[in-house]
């Protein structure tokens, strides 16, 4: 039985489908979101971005949150970025930095 701090890893959303296709929409359902969170913007621009929980970097632009999940296998667009349920946008949208 894992503990509190143990990290969990994700499950198969159902069939045909990986741990990182997230079939629920941006914010999640019953409390789920999206593997990938962007954090609102900090004061002095910049925001945090998290991985299933843990934050793993801050972007300053699209192309840096893109290329945190790249490391990580998940690969999305720069087009996409905006509408894809894999990242979840919290207090603005890609074009919200300050």
């Amino acid at each position: 039985m894992a503990d509190a701090f143990t990290p969990r890893r994700p499950r198969s959303a159902g069939p045909g489908l990986g741990p990182w296709d997230c079939p629920s929409p941006p914010g999640g359902v019953r409390g789920r979101s999206a593997p990938v969170v962007v954090h609102k913007p900090f004061f002095a621009g910049g925001r945090q971005v998290s991985l299933m929980g843990e934050v793993v970097g801050v972007a300053r632009c699209v192309a840096d949150v893109l290329a945190v999940v790249r490391r990580v296998g998940i690969i999305v667009g720069h087009e996409e970025a905006g509408a894809t349920p894999l990242i979840e946008w919290r207090g603005g949208g890609v074009d919200r930095w300050q």
